[in-house]
């Protein structure tokens, strides 16, 4: 597909009638502009970003008022000034991460020189300080500049006696005998025996899914139903389907074609959006209505359904297909929260902590679950899916985390940075965290994971890219658009493991969420805990013909009880009549025949 293509929906479609949305009319409210707190900073236009972000070399404010409010130059004795003027740690000089957003922190590192700098353990400090491959010691020639590298205990060649006492390889020095080790060991307490590395815990294999260690190096396995790619190392499927959202519709883009197709009208602005693959139902955020919507995605125009009213800013929704409930935050009311499937029996799971949720990824089959949070203090956080064991994975080095993916079978956890430009990923305990910068010009926001790629979206370029996932490179522009690309999904039975759910045979009577190797009972809101606890051990439990006994009123997040929705807002609002159910998707739009 050319770069930077501009992809026009057929006109044939846009004249669609079936097609045409409810035209809304926004009414704008002028309020005056909420006091910032304490560690913010306030824009011109009242909006409030952190303290942290004034004077850090990006423009966050309209009219980049945070770059202009009493900038200077950068002062203290262990801070570095950017050619953009942002001022980071002297430590984070030539330390081979980008730092200043404009790679000056970067710049001409050919020769690491000052005390500060701490040579590698397969390099040698000269006495000023200058860190010098091994290699060049003894070798009759002055690369420290202070002679430091040269004589003292060179001239003895204590490596030919007994290799000097090196289990691998040995090199003489001014200092005596140095022992290094063969790739795929490292060096003992001892400094000369040698033991293997476990390249797959370390994290710095190149696997793209399944890492086994071997002694001295690894080997790289796939998943069931990928296959390997031709350097042994990745894992990737033939056939793909990327679902996302331009406006107000929904597309598909095969991985085999060039141009996307429409599948269904979403209203809304762009919130959370999530797929069920076994009802083969479809969800999103309606941001401007307060409401998350659901509708069929079986290949017909159906009318949609309302799945809850009064939510907030809904940026992220996940689908547990296990254990059958849906997950979304709640940037407004600062909650995570659940429900059933069906939208019966909402419950608020995190209500606590969480400033600026913003995406959420599961894990059914071990029971946990990830989420983002882009407040004052950013951070990615898991827990157990019923909101115990709760933890902070990653809260340094990050700004503004937007969108969130899991790569189940390789277990690592990815996610964008809109402000640092970068996409970075860490595994699923946070170690072993790796990072690709994106471009001065970027803001990463959705974001999925798939064999061996990445996708994710740009806000300021409206585009929808694929880079490889493991390293950044192979980088692609999929298509351009005039409107922003807000969600990403890929589409594909591989995205959703069937395992049997540990809720089966449970006497829950409202929500039974996963957890590690378990199921919690959990509560509705608005519904007393003693009477919800005594519910769980009797009325729950299972009928004879495997039905369960249920309540018709289910409960919103806010605590008051009302029916589940039933209202259906239909594709053509302006006659209130439902399409025709035997109405159907051009062959062009179809799902996918592999789905």
């Amino acid at each position: 597909m050319a770069g930077k293509k501009v992809f026009r929906i057929r006109s044939s479609l846009l004249r669609f009638e079936l097609l045409h949305l409810v035209i809304v009319t926004a009414y704008c409210s002028t309020t005056s502009p909420a006091l910032c707190g304490p560690s913010q900073f306030t824009c011109s236009d009242g909006r409030c970003i952190p303290l942290t972000w004034v004077c850090d070399g990006t423009a966050d404010c309209s009219g980049g008022l945070d770059e202009l409010a009493n900038c200077t130059s950068c002062s203290g004795r262990d801070t570095f000034e950017c050619n953009n003027k942002l001022c980071i740690s002297q430590h984070r000089v030539c330390d081979g991460q980008v730092d200043c957003y404009d790679g000056s922190d970067e710049h001409n590192c050919t020769k690491w020189t000052g005390s500060h700098v701490t040579c590698g353990p397969e390099d040698f400090s000269c006495d000023n300080g200058t860190c010098l491959l091994i290699e060049k010691l003894c070798n009759h020639e002055n690369d420290c500049e202070d002679l430091s590298d040269e004589g003292g205990r060179c001239e003895l060649q204590e490596c030919s006696k007994a290799n000097g006492g090196c289990a691998q390889w040995c090199h003489d020095s001014p200092r005596g005998p140095l022992c290094g080790c063969q790739p795929g060991f490292v060096k003992g307490p001892d400094g000369k025996r040698c033991t293997d590395l476990d390249e797959c815990t370390s994290g710095i294999d190149s696997c793209s899914q399944i890492c086994r260690n071997t002694v001295g190096s690894y080997e790289c396995a796939c998943a069931e139903g990928y296959h390997v790619t031709l350097d042994g190392r990745g894992c990737d499927v033939q056939e793909y389907t990327l679902m996302f959202r331009v406006g107000q519709r929904l597309f598909l883009l095969n991985s085999n074609d060039r141009e996307p197709s429409v599948l269904l009208p979403v209203p809304g602005d762009g919130g959370g959006m999530d797929y069920d693959l076994q009802d083969m139902k479809l969800y999103w955020a309606d941001n401007i209505r307060k409401v998350i919507y659901m509708a069929s995605i079986h290949g017909s125009w159906n009318d949609l359904e309302v799945f809850i009213q009064d939510t907030g800013r809904v940026d992220g929704i996940a689908v547990d297909w296990i254990g059958r409930h849906l997950y979304w935050t709640d940037d407004d009311k600062d909650t995570i929260e659940v429900a059933r499937l069906s939208g019966e029996h909402g419950a608020t799971l995190i209500r606590t902590g969480l400033d600026k949720p913003r995406d959420i990824a599961l894990d059914p089959v071990n029971g946990v679950m990830y989420w983002t949070d882009w407040g004052t203090t950013a951070k990615i956080e898991r827990s157990h899916m019923d909101g115990k064991n709760r933890q902070i994975l990653v809260s340094s080095e990050i700004s503004w985390p937007n969108g969130l993916a899991l790569d189940i079978p390789n277990k690592r956890l990815y996610w964008t940075d809109g402000k640092r430009q970068k996409i970075e990923s860490v595994t699923l305990t946070g170690s072993g965290r790796r990072s690709f910068n994106l471009g001065q010009r970027s803001h990463p926001f959705s974001i999925a994971v798939f064999g061996e790629h990445l996708f994710w979206t740009d806000v300021l370029s409206s585009a929808l890219e694929r880079a490889d996932k493991r390293n950044g490179e192979r980088r692609v522009v999929l298509l351009h658009t005039r409107d922003r690309i807000s969600n990403v999904r890929v589409f594909h039975s591989l995205m959703r493991p069937k395992v049997p759910s540990l809720c089966r045979g449970s006497h829950c009577r409202y929500l039974c969420l996963l957890s590690s190797n378990s199921h919690t009972c959990a509560c509705a809101d608005g519904i007393n805990s003693t009477v919800c606890s005594q519910e769980n051990s009797s009325d729950g439990k299972a009928k004879p013909d495997g039905k369960r006994t249920e309540s018709n009123t289910s409960f919103s997040t806010s605590g008051q009880v009302h029916r589940k929705p039933t209202r259906r807002i239909f594709w053509n609002q302006t006659n209130r009549k439902s399409l025709k159910t035997k109405t159907r998707i051009p062959p062009s739009q179809k799902l996918p025949a592999a789905l």
